[in-house]
Protein backbone atom coordinates (compact mmCIF):
# COMPACT_ATOMS: atom_id res chain seq x y z
CA UNK A 1 0.00 0.00 0.00
CA UNK A 2 2.82 2.28 0.94
CA UNK A 3 4.77 1.55 -2.32
CA UNK A 4 1.64 2.47 -4.34
CA UNK A 5 1.27 5.95 -2.65
CA UNK A 6 4.68 7.11 -3.13
CA UNK A 7 3.92 5.77 -6.51
CA UNK A 8 1.12 8.27 -6.81
CA UNK A 9 2.89 11.25 -5.51
CA UNK A 10 5.52 10.82 -7.43
CA UNK A 11 2.98 10.40 -10.70
CA UNK A 12 1.52 14.13 -9.10
CA UNK A 13 4.95 15.92 -8.83
CA UNK A 14 5.92 14.62 -12.43
CA UNK A 15 2.63 16.32 -13.45
CA UNK A 16 2.62 19.58 -11.78
CA UNK A 17 6.91 20.21 -12.41
CA UNK A 18 7.34 19.72 -16.12
CA UNK A 19 11.33 18.39 -16.78
CA UNK A 20 12.56 20.87 -18.64
CA UNK A 21 15.23 19.44 -22.00
CA UNK A 22 18.15 21.30 -23.05
CA UNK A 23 17.53 23.48 -26.09
CA UNK A 24 19.94 25.67 -28.20
CA UNK A 25 20.76 27.49 -30.98
CA UNK A 26 23.50 29.01 -32.34
CA UNK A 27 24.39 32.97 -33.80
CA UNK A 28 27.21 34.04 -35.60
CA UNK A 29 28.71 37.61 -36.01
CA UNK A 30 31.16 39.25 -37.18
CA UNK A 31 31.09 42.00 -34.21
CA UNK A 32 33.55 41.27 -31.30
CA UNK A 33 31.85 43.26 -28.89
CA UNK A 34 28.94 40.96 -28.36
CA UNK A 35 29.65 39.97 -25.04
CA UNK A 36 28.82 43.99 -24.14
CA UNK A 37 25.84 44.14 -26.56
CA UNK A 38 24.72 41.38 -24.94
CA UNK A 39 25.31 41.68 -21.08
CA UNK A 40 25.25 45.51 -21.04
CA UNK A 41 22.88 46.42 -23.94
CA UNK A 42 20.10 46.38 -21.18
CA UNK A 43 17.94 44.78 -24.48
CA UNK A 44 14.58 42.87 -23.45
CA UNK A 45 16.01 40.20 -26.16
CA UNK A 46 19.43 40.66 -26.18
CA UNK A 47 20.04 38.74 -28.96
CA UNK A 48 18.38 41.79 -31.05
CA UNK A 49 21.16 43.91 -29.98
CA UNK A 50 23.92 41.87 -31.77
CA UNK A 51 23.98 41.89 -35.94
CA UNK A 52 24.16 38.47 -36.79
CA UNK A 53 24.83 36.51 -40.42
CA UNK A 54 25.00 33.87 -42.53
CA UNK A 55 27.77 35.27 -44.63
CA UNK A 56 31.60 35.63 -43.82
CA UNK A 57 34.50 36.56 -46.21
CA UNK A 58 37.71 35.08 -46.23
CA UNK A 59 40.19 36.54 -43.49
CA UNK A 60 36.95 37.90 -42.15
CA UNK A 61 36.85 36.86 -38.20
CA UNK A 62 33.80 35.97 -37.25
CA UNK A 63 32.47 34.37 -33.64
CA UNK A 64 29.93 31.52 -33.10
CA UNK A 65 27.37 32.08 -30.15
CA UNK A 66 25.98 29.19 -28.25
CA UNK A 67 22.92 30.13 -27.11
CA UNK A 68 21.21 27.56 -24.45
CA UNK A 69 18.19 27.12 -22.00
CA UNK A 70 16.30 24.22 -19.82
CA UNK A 71 19.35 22.52 -18.83
CA UNK A 72 20.17 21.20 -15.38
CA UNK A 73 21.56 22.59 -12.13
CA UNK A 74 22.81 21.22 -9.35
CA UNK A 75 21.78 21.24 -5.75
CA UNK A 76 23.52 24.90 -5.54
CA UNK A 77 22.03 25.76 -8.69
CA UNK A 78 25.21 25.66 -10.72
CA UNK A 79 25.36 24.32 -14.11
CA UNK A 80 27.66 22.70 -15.85
CA UNK A 81 27.71 22.58 -19.27
CA UNK A 82 30.35 22.12 -21.80
CA UNK A 83 30.08 21.61 -25.69
CA UNK A 84 31.74 20.41 -28.84
CA UNK A 85 32.19 22.79 -32.44
CA UNK A 86 32.98 21.59 -35.44
CA UNK A 87 33.76 23.58 -38.80
CA UNK A 88 33.13 21.57 -41.66
CA UNK A 89 32.54 21.58 -45.73
CA UNK A 90 31.60 18.03 -47.08
CA UNK A 91 33.36 15.64 -45.14
CA UNK A 92 36.48 17.90 -44.33
CA UNK A 93 37.00 19.55 -40.85
CA UNK A 94 38.09 22.55 -40.43
CA UNK A 95 37.95 23.03 -36.76
CA UNK A 96 37.01 20.15 -33.93
CA UNK A 97 37.12 21.35 -30.60
CA UNK A 98 35.45 19.44 -27.80
CA UNK A 99 34.63 19.74 -24.36
CA UNK A 100 34.57 23.68 -24.14
CA UNK A 101 33.78 25.83 -21.23
CA UNK A 102 29.62 26.53 -21.73
CA UNK A 103 28.17 27.54 -18.48
CA UNK A 104 29.65 27.39 -15.28
CA UNK A 105 28.06 29.34 -12.88
CA UNK A 106 24.59 29.74 -10.31
CA UNK A 107 21.83 29.92 -12.18
CA UNK A 108 17.96 30.78 -11.03
CA UNK A 109 15.99 30.60 -13.75
CA UNK A 110 16.97 28.04 -16.55
CA UNK A 111 13.99 28.28 -18.17
CA UNK A 112 15.93 32.00 -19.72
CA UNK A 113 18.41 32.38 -22.68
CA UNK A 114 22.07 32.19 -21.77
CA UNK A 115 24.95 32.71 -24.17
CA UNK A 116 28.02 30.55 -23.03
CA UNK A 117 31.23 31.62 -21.02
CA UNK A 118 32.90 30.90 -23.81
CA UNK A 119 32.22 32.03 -27.44
CA UNK A 120 34.82 30.38 -29.98
CA UNK A 121 36.06 32.57 -33.24
CA UNK A 122 37.59 31.70 -36.94
CA UNK A 123 38.74 33.06 -39.48
CA UNK A 124 38.88 31.29 -43.31
CA UNK A 125 42.37 31.66 -45.17
CA UNK A 126 42.68 33.42 -48.14
CA UNK A 127 42.86 29.88 -49.91
CA UNK A 128 39.87 28.21 -48.87
CA UNK A 129 37.18 27.06 -50.86
CA UNK A 130 34.41 28.75 -51.40
CA UNK A 131 30.55 27.51 -50.92
CA UNK A 132 28.50 26.85 -47.90
CA UNK A 133 30.24 25.67 -44.57
CA UNK A 134 28.56 23.62 -41.68
CA UNK A 135 28.93 25.02 -38.01
CA UNK A 136 27.83 22.41 -35.67
CA UNK A 137 27.59 22.56 -31.56
CA UNK A 138 26.62 19.66 -29.28
CA UNK A 139 25.77 20.88 -25.87
CA UNK A 140 26.01 18.53 -22.78
CA UNK A 141 24.78 19.21 -19.63
CA UNK A 142 26.83 17.83 -17.01
CA UNK A 143 24.40 17.67 -14.34
CA UNK A 144 21.76 15.19 -16.07
CA UNK A 145 23.58 13.69 -19.16
CA UNK A 146 21.15 15.13 -21.62
CA UNK A 147 22.44 16.48 -24.66
CA UNK A 148 21.30 18.88 -27.90
CA UNK A 149 22.55 19.30 -31.17
CA UNK A 150 22.31 22.29 -33.06
CA UNK A 151 24.14 24.53 -35.87
CA UNK A 152 23.95 26.84 -38.99
CA UNK A 153 25.07 26.86 -42.40
CA UNK A 154 27.19 29.89 -43.55
CA UNK A 155 28.32 31.27 -46.81
CA UNK A 156 31.83 32.05 -47.19
CA UNK A 157 33.24 33.96 -50.42
CA UNK A 158 35.92 36.33 -51.54
CA UNK A 159 35.37 39.56 -50.72
CA UNK A 160 35.09 41.90 -53.98
CA UNK A 161 34.83 45.47 -54.01
CA UNK A 162 31.86 46.58 -56.08
CA UNK A 163 31.49 50.76 -56.09
CA UNK A 164 27.87 52.25 -54.99
CA UNK A 165 29.16 55.58 -54.60
CA UNK A 166 26.94 57.66 -51.93
CA UNK A 167 25.28 60.45 -54.10
CA UNK A 168 24.52 62.87 -51.24
CA UNK A 169 26.17 63.26 -48.15
CA UNK A 170 22.97 63.01 -46.14
CA UNK A 171 23.02 59.58 -47.22
CA UNK A 172 26.58 59.15 -46.20
CA UNK A 173 25.96 60.29 -42.38
CA UNK A 174 23.16 58.10 -42.07
CA UNK A 175 25.03 54.99 -42.96
CA UNK A 176 28.23 56.64 -40.98
CA UNK A 177 25.29 57.31 -37.64
CA UNK A 178 24.44 53.61 -37.95
CA UNK A 179 27.18 51.47 -39.06
CA UNK A 180 27.63 49.89 -35.40
CA UNK A 181 23.90 48.30 -36.04
CA UNK A 182 25.18 46.28 -39.56
CA UNK A 183 23.50 48.71 -41.46
CA UNK A 184 24.20 48.83 -45.18
CA UNK A 185 27.80 46.40 -45.10
CA UNK A 186 30.48 46.61 -47.29
CA UNK A 187 30.22 49.90 -48.05
CA UNK A 188 33.33 50.97 -45.86
CA UNK A 189 35.45 51.79 -49.08
CA UNK A 190 32.34 53.65 -50.66
CA UNK A 191 32.31 55.61 -47.26
CA UNK A 192 35.68 56.63 -47.31
CA UNK A 193 36.04 57.45 -50.99
CA UNK A 194 33.07 59.72 -50.19
CA UNK A 195 34.87 60.97 -47.30
CA UNK A 196 38.20 61.93 -49.55
CA UNK A 197 36.69 64.64 -51.37
CA UNK A 198 38.20 68.04 -50.30
CA UNK A 199 34.41 69.38 -49.34
CA UNK A 200 34.28 67.02 -46.65
CA UNK A 201 37.30 67.56 -45.30
CA UNK A 202 37.09 71.48 -44.72
CA UNK A 203 36.95 71.91 -41.30
CA UNK A 204 39.17 70.22 -38.64
CA UNK A 205 36.51 69.69 -35.62
CA UNK A 206 35.22 67.44 -37.80
CA UNK A 207 38.17 65.96 -40.02
CA UNK A 208 39.66 64.39 -37.13
CA UNK A 209 35.83 62.52 -35.66
CA UNK A 210 36.03 60.93 -38.91
CA UNK A 211 39.28 60.05 -39.47
CA UNK A 212 38.67 57.94 -35.93
CA UNK A 213 35.74 56.60 -37.16
CA UNK A 214 37.35 54.63 -40.35
CA UNK A 215 40.46 53.96 -38.50
CA UNK A 216 37.83 52.05 -35.99
CA UNK A 217 36.28 50.63 -39.09
CA UNK A 218 39.16 49.29 -40.97
CA UNK A 219 41.38 48.04 -37.88
CA UNK A 220 42.19 44.57 -38.11
CA UNK A 221 39.72 43.81 -41.11
CA UNK A 222 42.30 42.03 -43.89
CA UNK A 223 39.79 41.32 -45.85
CA UNK A 224 38.95 45.08 -46.56
CA UNK A 225 42.54 46.15 -46.39
CA UNK A 226 43.45 44.27 -48.69
CA UNK A 227 40.61 44.78 -51.15
CA UNK A 228 41.67 48.74 -50.42
CA UNK A 229 44.82 48.59 -51.87
CA UNK A 230 43.49 46.58 -54.93
CA UNK A 231 41.48 49.43 -55.83
CA UNK A 232 44.36 51.80 -55.47
CA UNK A 233 45.40 52.50 -58.58
CA UNK A 234 41.77 53.04 -59.22
CA UNK A 235 41.65 56.20 -56.58
CA UNK A 236 42.06 59.93 -57.76
CA UNK A 237 44.57 61.86 -56.01
CA UNK A 238 42.55 62.98 -53.08
CA UNK A 239 41.15 59.32 -52.85
CA UNK A 240 44.61 57.67 -52.81
CA UNK A 241 46.08 61.08 -49.67
CA UNK A 242 43.44 60.35 -47.67
CA UNK A 243 43.35 56.41 -48.30
CA UNK A 244 47.32 56.72 -47.24
CA UNK A 245 46.54 58.82 -44.10
CA UNK A 246 44.00 55.90 -42.73
CA UNK A 247 45.61 53.14 -43.40
CA UNK A 248 48.47 54.24 -41.70
CA UNK A 249 46.19 55.03 -38.69
CA UNK A 250 45.22 51.01 -38.75
CA UNK A 251 49.48 50.17 -39.23
CA UNK A 252 48.64 48.78 -42.52
CA UNK A 253 51.28 49.55 -45.48
CA UNK A 254 52.62 46.35 -46.78
CA UNK A 255 55.35 46.94 -49.30
CA UNK A 256 53.12 45.96 -52.26
CA UNK A 257 50.92 49.05 -51.49
CA UNK A 258 53.70 51.25 -51.00
CA UNK A 259 55.03 50.58 -54.33
CA UNK A 260 51.91 51.53 -55.93
CA UNK A 261 52.55 55.43 -54.41
CA UNK A 262 53.83 58.16 -56.83
CA UNK A 263 57.11 60.83 -55.47
CA UNK A 264 54.21 62.64 -53.21
CA UNK A 265 52.37 60.05 -52.01
CA UNK A 266 55.67 58.35 -50.91
CA UNK A 267 56.72 61.83 -49.16
CA UNK A 268 52.96 62.51 -47.87
CA UNK A 269 53.37 58.68 -46.15
CA UNK A 270 56.45 59.88 -44.79
CA UNK A 271 54.99 63.21 -43.07
CA UNK A 272 51.85 60.81 -41.60
CA UNK A 273 54.09 58.09 -40.72
CA UNK A 274 54.28 56.74 -37.15
CA UNK A 275 51.36 59.43 -36.51
CA UNK A 276 48.59 58.35 -34.52
CA UNK A 277 45.22 59.66 -33.39
CA UNK A 278 44.65 61.52 -29.84
CA UNK A 279 44.75 59.27 -26.66
CA UNK A 280 41.61 59.16 -25.08
CA UNK A 281 43.10 60.10 -21.19
CA UNK A 282 41.47 57.74 -18.56
CA UNK A 283 40.54 60.64 -16.54
CA UNK A 284 37.56 62.16 -17.48
CA UNK A 285 37.12 63.53 -21.10
CA UNK A 286 37.19 67.18 -20.71
CA UNK A 287 38.09 67.98 -24.41
CA UNK A 288 35.58 68.86 -26.98
CA UNK A 289 37.74 67.51 -29.76
CA UNK A 290 38.16 64.21 -28.02
CA UNK A 291 34.50 63.46 -27.14
CA UNK A 292 33.74 63.82 -31.00
CA UNK A 293 35.98 61.42 -31.66
CA UNK A 294 34.71 58.84 -29.31
CA UNK A 295 31.52 59.37 -30.86
CA UNK A 296 32.72 58.07 -34.67
CA UNK A 297 34.56 55.54 -32.77
CA UNK A 298 31.09 54.21 -31.04
CA UNK A 299 29.29 54.72 -34.32
CA UNK A 300 32.00 52.66 -36.69
CA UNK A 301 31.90 49.85 -33.84
CA UNK A 302 29.36 50.05 -30.78
CA UNK A 303 31.94 49.56 -28.18
CA UNK A 304 30.46 49.75 -24.77
CA UNK A 305 33.93 51.45 -23.64
CA UNK A 306 33.48 54.52 -26.07
CA UNK A 307 29.65 54.87 -25.15
CA UNK A 308 31.07 54.69 -21.15
CA UNK A 309 33.47 57.33 -21.74
CA UNK A 310 30.96 59.41 -23.37
CA UNK A 311 28.54 58.84 -20.76
CA UNK A 312 31.31 60.25 -17.43
CA UNK A 313 31.75 63.46 -18.89
CA UNK A 314 28.24 64.03 -16.92
CA UNK A 315 30.40 64.06 -14.08
CA UNK A 316 31.26 67.69 -15.21
CA UNK A 317 27.76 68.57 -13.83
CA UNK A 318 29.82 69.49 -10.28
CA UNK A 319 30.82 72.61 -12.47
CA UNK A 320 27.03 73.62 -13.38
CA UNK A 321 26.35 77.34 -13.14
CA UNK A 322 29.95 78.30 -13.55
CA UNK A 323 29.46 80.31 -16.82
CA UNK A 324 27.08 82.05 -15.09
CA UNK A 325 29.31 82.82 -12.21
CA UNK A 326 32.16 83.59 -14.27
CA UNK A 327 31.16 87.14 -15.12
CA UNK A 328 31.07 87.99 -11.44
CA UNK A 329 34.32 86.04 -10.49
CA UNK A 330 37.76 87.33 -10.29
CA UNK A 331 38.14 85.57 -13.64
CA UNK A 332 41.22 83.86 -12.47
CA UNK A 333 42.44 80.48 -14.84
CA UNK A 334 40.40 78.46 -12.46
CA UNK A 335 37.13 80.34 -13.06
CA UNK A 336 37.50 80.50 -16.88
CA UNK A 337 39.05 76.53 -16.41
CA UNK A 338 35.50 75.41 -14.83
CA UNK A 339 33.37 77.62 -17.28
CA UNK A 340 34.94 75.64 -19.96
CA UNK A 341 34.50 72.38 -18.06
CA UNK A 342 30.74 73.71 -17.64
CA UNK A 343 30.30 74.16 -21.44
CA UNK A 344 31.70 70.35 -22.14
CA UNK A 345 28.94 69.20 -19.50
CA UNK A 346 26.81 70.95 -21.21
CA UNK A 347 27.22 70.37 -24.61
CA UNK A 348 27.15 66.35 -23.64
CA UNK A 349 23.86 66.63 -22.40
CA UNK A 350 22.45 68.52 -25.34
CA UNK A 351 24.38 65.32 -27.41
CA UNK A 352 22.73 62.59 -25.24
CA UNK A 353 19.49 63.83 -24.87
CA UNK A 354 19.28 64.18 -29.44
CA UNK A 355 20.98 61.14 -29.71
CA UNK A 356 19.83 58.68 -26.87
CA UNK A 357 16.19 57.99 -28.10
CA UNK A 358 17.78 57.10 -31.86
CA UNK A 359 20.50 54.91 -30.97
CA UNK A 360 18.93 52.37 -28.39
CA UNK A 361 22.36 50.26 -27.95
CA UNK A 362 24.05 53.19 -26.83
CA UNK A 363 20.66 54.02 -24.29
CA UNK A 364 21.44 50.52 -23.48
CA UNK A 365 24.79 50.79 -21.83
CA UNK A 366 23.24 54.18 -19.86
CA UNK A 367 20.55 52.05 -18.33
CA UNK A 368 22.98 49.23 -17.81
CA UNK A 369 25.96 52.15 -16.02
CA UNK A 370 23.02 53.07 -13.37
CA UNK A 371 23.03 50.09 -11.86
CA UNK A 372 27.29 49.55 -12.63
CA UNK A 373 28.96 49.25 -9.13
CA UNK A 374 31.72 51.59 -11.10
CA UNK A 375 29.75 54.10 -12.07
CA UNK A 376 30.49 57.24 -9.80
CA UNK A 377 27.36 58.37 -8.20
CA UNK A 378 27.79 61.67 -10.27
CA UNK A 379 27.43 60.07 -13.10
CA UNK A 380 24.28 57.80 -11.87
CA UNK A 381 22.38 61.22 -11.00
CA UNK A 382 23.15 62.56 -14.06
CA UNK A 383 22.39 59.66 -16.45
CA UNK A 384 19.05 59.42 -14.90
CA UNK A 385 17.93 62.62 -16.53
CA UNK A 386 19.14 61.68 -20.22
CA UNK A 387 18.29 58.19 -20.46
CA UNK A 388 14.97 56.89 -22.45
CA UNK A 389 12.94 54.29 -20.36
Amino acid sequence: MMAKKTLFVLFLVLCITPLLAIEGRLAVTSFANFFDRWYKSNAEVPLGAIPQTTHVYKRQAFYMLPLISGFGTDAKKKANITYNLTIKKDAVVLLDRKNVKGLTKVVNDTSAVFLCETVLNYEFTADAKEGEYEIEITVTDNTNGQKTTFGQTITVSTYKYIPRKFAVPDSFFVWQNYCYEGLEPDREIDGLLFFSQPKMQTDPEKTLPMLGFFAELFKGKFYLLSAVEEHFTKMDTNERLTTIHILNLVSYAPQSLQKKFNADEKQYYQSVKGYGLPIIPDSTVKNPYLLNLLWAKFFASGNFEHAKKIAETLELGKYEGAMARYNESGKTEKDQQEAFWETIYQKTVEDLLTRLPNHPLFNGYCLYMLTAKETAPDVVSQLERVVVR
